[in-house]
């Protein structure tokens, strides 16, 4: 159901945007008309927990972990939208409509950090339990992030192409647009792996200050770098904001929940993905639109892989483990 969301999504966003011309009405038009379908399909296992029970203790309880994320889900709301339509302010439609399909397109990393998430909340909650909790955590992060990095560096690297297989040249200026959005989304992905503490130790109240300064630099930013730089500067203030709110929770978690990360396998990391990004870019001839997306799109997977596995990034654990799991394909 998170995956149908994310492409259910996604395709009514290019109908009601792109194809009627809907402009940013469109974009929620499309989460609206998502919704609702997947309440339909969600109502036969919600229905049987709709019941006349009442119990004042776990309403207690609820509220004081979950009412302090009323103003973060607005402020995130603010976080998602707030530079669309302060572009709208500057800018014609036919430029908001550019960022919007760069937005499209770089929102192809949330396919991954909305399946993920549902499925993280339950692991870190069980596993807080187990006295090597922190240890696993870190580890879990470490792979997050390659994932998320892997994911950012390929969408950097097709995204020209990626315009020219689904758009009209005339939109090629999305292709700049992408690369922002999808490191920014990265950095959301690493805020969910990063701000657990926060929920591990009921301080949840702390979520609002991260979301709330990522708006403001959000919004701040855009103002000085829109009406200079148009959709590449609503394209970076999009990215800085959910830089700051990745920054201003990992530090408060830290001061709630101190964790140590795998810092010199994440700086590996990150590197790698630079290289692969690149890469996919410069290293692949000119060749059309759609051989040209699978073409970068290998050759990121294979630099990224090839410099992980050269620079010691992998533990022999590790690579025990997926050589294993190689020959297991084989045999099979």
């Amino acid at each position: 159901f998170v995956f149908a969301r994310s492409v259910g999504t996604v395709l009514f966003r290019i109908v009601f945007v792109i194809g009627l011309g809907f402009g940013v009405t469109g974009m929620y038009l499309a989460d609206l008309v998502v919704t609702a379908i997947l309440l339909t399909c969600l109502w036969p296992w919600f229905r049987p927990l709709v019941g006349r029970v009442f119990s004042r203790a776990d309403l207690a309880a609820a509220l004081r972990f979950g009412l302090p994320r009323l103003p973060h889900g607005l402020a995130q709301q603010g976080l998602d939208a707030g530079n669309k339509l302060l572009l709208n302010t500057y800018l014609p439609l036919k430029q908001v409509g550019v960022y919007q399909n760069g937005v499209t397109f770089g929102t192809a990393i949330r396919f991954f950090t909305s399946a993920f998430e549902t499925a993280w909340a339950p692991f870190y909650y069980a596993t807080s339990r187990e006295p090597d909790a922190k240890v696993v955590f870190a580890k879990m992060t470490t792979y997050g992030v390659a994932v998320l990095v892997l994911l950012a560096a390929g969408t950097t690297a097709v995204a020209r192409d990626a315009v020219l297989v689904l758009l009209s040249p005339e939109w090629i200026d999305a292709a700049r647009v992408i690369p922002f959005i999808a490191v920014g989304l990265a950095l959301q992905g690493v805020y969910l792996l990063t701000s657990i503490g926060l929920n591990l130790t009921n301080r949840t109240e702390l979520y609002p200050v991260a979301t709330f300064a990522a708006v403001g630099v959000g919004l701040g930013s855009g103002v000085v770098l829109m009406p200079a730089y148009g959709v590449l500067g609503a394209a970076v203030a999009f990215m800085l904001s959910y830089a700051t709110q990745t920054v201003v929770a990992f530090v408060l978690a830290q001061r709630c929940y101190p964790m140590s990360y795998e810092t010199g396998r994440l700086s590996r990391l990150l590197l790698a993905g630079v290289a692969a990004a690149v890469a996919g870019v410069w290293a692949v001839p000119d060749l059309p639109p759609l051989a040209a997306v699978f073409a970068r799109g290998l050759a990121v997977m294979a630099v990224y892989g090839l410099l992980l596995w050269a620079s010691g990034f992998m533990r022999a654990s590790e690579r025990a483990f997926l050589a294993e799991t190689i020959r297991s394909l084989k045999v099979q």
